[in-house]
């Protein structure tokens, strides 16, 4: 809802308002006729329509703080105490604890007893409002009107007039938990949801929510309190805090309207309390619970909601009569408290026949790494029965747990060196983008004798993009050379040496190869010679002195390398006559 509306005449508000128009909230959020609006408030909380009891539920939940609004809110409140309305008084309850917000402020104050300056924390209150959210204008037009003034009265709750109001709403199920015990724990679980994480942003905020927090701890000693406000007792601390609740009688044997809280809050102040409360008073209630009950709880997007239900999760009953689908929805939950616990129950209670090959595969390729070992070990057992169950086996190569990843890949190769293993299988293992999935299979591929000799292979590795692929080739080109198309060979030699990652090593025997091979095939010199120049320049001085020497014989003795080596190698100067030509 925007802070500054744009206003219409109230007789077509009355019109909206019979009409069920969607406009109707912002006009009223942004109407200032006060005693037109308080003369609404009857007709509007009588009417019976669901419309206009979602609108007047959403104007509460704004927050009750509007310009001008004092006497429609203040009409609709007593209205709602006169016909018991438990449900909109718990909604006025948190928009009533949401007046105010303080913050904790860094201050200089002067000790008059030590005769010094100390920095002390002191709660100032915090404008504008980040709950209500007012817009700057409103914000500087509250600061600039004088405290006393009555526009500034009748526009906006002053500070004593917000504490009343939140000592009613609070007063109003104080009085339920004496006279109606059961009606009050409804209407408190009612309120419970409707607070949320960024109406408490921070801790200390548990003392601006003067209603929430008495009807929640009332009983702790760590918490003092007066008609007005709730403080920190001398000498405790917010984290001692122990569910203490009004009435607490009231609340014992309540285990499953409290779970359904549980799931629907936002706020994690409340979540704690009845996480806290359930584990200390309904700790028998909740052994043996329903496995099917804390499904919902741990598939909230709450951590620590699914982190207390998993706790139930080993002395739950039923668990057995889950579906694997169900039981793989909770496995696809990613925090890491509860995968260890879900993962035990899966092995205790599933088999693995009840999963098909592709199951099992997706399951060791998760990223927990408890469920992808759990899903490795059942694949392990289990033999892919042709190509297709192959095939798919094969996209663990990608896996992105390490540990998982290296033993999957012992387990394909093992697959890939049977006498019906193909080249193609090893192939994908040496495109893998992981190092230590390509190191097993160049070991595969150097040790299998009817693999070292596949031209598919090594042309594979000809055209792979990774140094330790294309390393492993430079070592064994002069036994496969034969095996690749010759633009290939200089294509891996250009990238090796021009590579500022590659291995002193590798370099060094690709100049060799390189110079070799334009002494003995002379007709390659002009594709051969411009990278032979790059790799002059990168290697050390002994190799360059070889390679050197071997082209320099070589062009002694073939005339037809001498034009390429002026135009290619204008450095090296051999013979002064094509010097001259050149």
């Amino acid at each position: 809802m925007s802070d500054v509306a744009t206003r219409v005449p109230f007789v077509l508000l009355e019109e909206r308002f019979e009409s069920e128009d969607p406009r109707f909230l912002d006009d009223v959020l942004g109407c200032t006729e006060d005693g037109k609006l308080k003369a609404l408030a009857t007709r509007w909380y009588r009417d019976r329509r669901p419309w206009a009891r979602r609108q007047l539920i959403a104007y509460v939940d704004d927050g009750c703080d509007r310009p001008r609004h004092r006497a429609l809110v203040k009409a609709l409140l007593r209205l709602a105490e006169d016909a018991g309305d438990d449900a909109l008084m718990a909604h006025f309850l948190c928009a009533f604890d949401r007046l105010d917000r303080r913050t904790l402020k860094v201050v200089q104050r002067y000790d008059w007893y030590a005769r010094e300056t100390r920095l002390m924390r002191l709660r100032v209150k915090a404008y504008p409002d980040p709950a209500r959210e007012l817009s700057e204008e409103a914000y500087r037009l509250r600061q600039r009107a004088p405290k006393g003034a009555w526009h500034y009265q009748a526009n906006w709750f002053h500070s004593p007039t917000r504490q009343y109001l939140r000592r009613r709403a609070y007063r109003w199920f104080r009085q339920l938990a004496y006279r109606e015990p059961e009606r009050y724990v409804a209407g408190v679980l009612r309120a419970l949801p409707l607070y949320r994480d960024e109406h408490l942003p921070e801790a200390i905020n548990v003392l601006d929510v003067y209603g929430l927090t008495n009807l929640l701890y009332y009983g702790s000693d760590v918490l003092s309190r007066d008609s007005r406000s709730v403080r920190v007792a001398r000498g405790r601390q917010l984290a001692e805090l122990t569910p203490a609740p009004r009435n607490p009688d009231a609340w014992r044997g309540q285990s499953e309207p409290l779970l359904r809280t549980l799931l629907r809050s936002d706020c994690l102040f409340v979540r704690r309390w009845i996480v806290a409360w359930l584990e200390r008073e309904e700790a028998e209630a909740l052994a043996g619970i329903d496995g099917r009950k804390l499904q919902p709880l741990l598939l909230c997007p709450y951590p620590d909601v699914q982190v207390f239900a998993a706790s139930l999760l080993e002395k739950a009953e039923g668990l057995g009569k889950l579906a694997v689908s169900e039981w793989l929805e909770l496995l696809s939950l990613d925090n890491p408290d509860i995968l260890p616990t879900l993962c035990g129950l899966v092995k205790k209670l599933v088999t693995p026949d009840r999963l098909d090959f592709e199951a099992l595969v997706k399951l060791a390729s998760a990223r927990p790494l408890p469920v992808a070992e759990l899903g490795l070990e059942w694949l392990l057992e289990r033999a892919p029965k042709d190509d297709t169950e192959l095939h798919v086996a094969m996209t663990l190569a990608d896996a992105p747990c390490e540990p998982v990843r290296e033993k999957a890949t012992a387990w394909l190769l093992g697959f890939v060196t049977a006498e019906n293993g193909k080249p193609e299988h090893l192939r994908d293992l040496l495109d893998a983008r992981h190092a230590n999935v390509r190191a097993l299979a160049l070991d595969v591929l150097a040790a299998t004798e009817r693999f070292r000799d596949d031209a598919m292979l090594w042309a594979a590795l000809a055209e792979s993009p990774y140094p330790d692929a294309q390393h492993f080739l430079v070592a064994h080109l002069e036994a496969r050379e034969g095996a690749l198309d010759p633009k290939q060979v200089e294509h891996l030699w250009a990238t090796t040496l021009l590579s500022v990652h590659r291995g002193f090593s590798a370099k060094r025997r690709a100049l060799r190869q390189i110079s070799h091979r334009v002494v003995k095939e002379p007709e390659r010199a002009d594709a051969l010679l411009p990278i032979l120049r790059v790799a002059l320049r990168s290697v050390r001085e002994a190799e360059r002195r070889s390679a050197l020497a071997a082209v320099s014989r070589a062009a002694f003795e073939s005339p037809s390398l001498r034009d390429a080596i002026a135009r290619h190698i204008p450095e090296l100067s051999l013979f002064p006559e094509t010097e001259a030509r050149a």
